[in-house]
């Protein structure tokens, strides 16, 4: 997992101010995927931008 705050919270824009979230996907294979995902405000300006590694097992699957 990896992000970068692109812009900080300032007093015009409170931390319930209204956000938008993008994931889009790199790879998605059998057993894990890594998603891509931008923030954006209101104003649509970028304030966040990160990656996410998901491992995807079946539920009666064991780890290790």
């Amino acid at each position: 997992c990896s992000s970068d705050l692109v812009g900080g919270l300032r007093d015009e824009r409170p931390l319930a101010a209204e956000r938008r979230a993008v994931a889009r996907p790199v790879t998605r294979g059998r057993s894990s995927q890594v998603w891509d995902v931008w923030i954006r405000d209101a104003e649509e300006r970028l304030v966040a931008q990160g990656s996410v590694r998901l491992l995807c097992i079946a539920q009666d699957q064991q780890l290790g």
